[in-house]
């Protein structure tokens, strides 16, 4: 079962002072997002045994417990929330079982758009998962921008040695990027939306987050960070928005040193802002990269010809920030690839979303030496590498 949840919303109980829905408490499996995703966005790995690699239909947290205030021009949430493991399902490949809690807290001016039957950027979700989890929750007004700041504490997590915390006395494995997360603490703070009255059109978007741990064996010192300004020009046909954005995860310039510097993406997933979120190209950032040790600059121009009719170009410029982190003299070079998707999504019905991909990336020599290094650890010897990568797919969500 995804989802089983209890949960209770205040209603017009403390309306004549907060508003409708000030408070809302809930429990149980159910899906949690913050903001765009960029820590928060998916309780569980899909593929393998679970099958559905792409369209992730599987989101939602264990150990649930939610609570959310809604005191315009404050918003406050509350959580607890464990992701669900099977490393046998998984082949091994799963993340380390995690509990934690955290606190989001922001300062939000809504748009004044009415709820729509689509949530924000569900138009252009990229996958079937983002059109079910919007039917979960109760629409909300839009927020024409929000700043605030989130902190997560990991106060249980699997750290097997070896695999996701260093082993007592001995020397410095090369961890998993999900490694030391027992006793992780996580500070974020972001920047969302459309902050300036004389031209709306302006756009802005940027996240920071620090990763720590002190604990013995399980040192963590890494970041990531974005910065992403966009302009939609709402005076041209088809509205042209152009965003552009570069974005920064930490790698480990000394892996014997135990002390992980390698950025742990969490639990991000893509994100209700569609094509360009946070699977960093539909070929690099879904079948060869995770976001970490990772430095990668974007360019999108996106438009809309029909009101149910988004097109989309995407350029991704993929470096790796820390060569050292491979543990392999033969790869020096950080140019990790160049990638180019082009998309389409026509929403047909409120129920029924057509998307259209196209996507080319191209191997730098970087990533090269290191496909070169996997190969002669693993061959079979003589097997080519660095060619372009084509993928071109077709999916058709139902919501139901």
């Amino acid at each position: 079962m995804e989802d089983a949840v209890i949960g209770w919303h205040s209603g017009d109980l403390f309306a004549d002072s907060f508003g409708e829905d000030a408070v809302e408490l809930s429990g149980g499996r159910q899906s949690f997002v913050l903001g765009a995703s960029f820590l928060i966005g998916a309780g569980v790995v899909n593929g393998f045994g679970r099958a559905a690699f792409y369209l992730q239909p599987r989101a939602s947290f264990d150990g649930a417990a939610i609570l959310k205030l809604n005191l315009s021009p404050v918003r406050a949430k509350l959580f607890h929330l464990q992701n669900r493991v099977d490393q046998d399902l998984m082949q091994g490949f799963d993340q380390p079982k995690t509990n934690f809690f955290g606190l989001d807290i922001a300062l939000f001016e809504a748009s004044g758009e009415e709820p729509s039957p689509k949530a924000a950027g569900e138009k252009e979700a990229r996958k079937s998962a983002q059109a079910v989890q919007t039917t979960r929750v109760k629409k909300e007004v839009p927020d024409l921008w929000s700043a605030g700041f989130d902190i997560l504490h990991v106060y249980n997590a699997d750290s097997t040695p070896g695999t996701f915390s260093f082993p007592p006395g001995e020397p410095s494995p090369t961890l998993s990027i999900f490694g030391n997360r027992n006793g992780l603490n996580v500070y974020s703070g972001y920047l969302a939306g459309s902050f300036f009255k004389f031209d709306p059109n302006i756009r802005f978007h940027s996240q920071f987050a620090l990763e720590r741990n002190d604990a013995v064996d399980r040192r963590v010192k890494a970041a990531a960070w974005y910065v992403e300004p966009g302009y939609q020009f709402s005076a041209l046909p088809w509205t042209p928005q152009l965003n552009l954005r570069y974005a920064h995860f930490t790698g480990d310039p000394n892996p014997q040193d135990r002390l992980k510097q390698t950025y742990d993406p969490l639990f991000t997933t893509g994100g209700d802002r569609g094509f360009g979120s946070w699977f960093l190209g539909e070929i690099f950032g879904q079948y060869i990269s995770p976001n970490s040790n990772l430095n990668v600059a974007m360019a999108h121009l996106k438009f809309s010809p029909l009101d149910n009719v988004d097109v989309g170009v995407i350029y991704y410029d993929f470096h790796f920030d820390q060569t050292a982190q491979f543990n392999n003299p033969t790869i020096t070079s950080r140019n990790a690839a160049q990638e180019v998707d082009f998309y389409s999504v026509w929403s047909a019905t409120e129920w029924l979303t057509l998307s259209a991909v196209l996507g080319f990336a191209v191997p730098g020599a970087g990533l090269k030496q290191a496909a070169q290094a996997f190969v002669i650890d693993n061959g079979p010897l003589g097997r080519a590498v660095g060619r372009t990568m084509t993928l071109a797919e077709l999916f058709v969500s139902v919501k139901y």
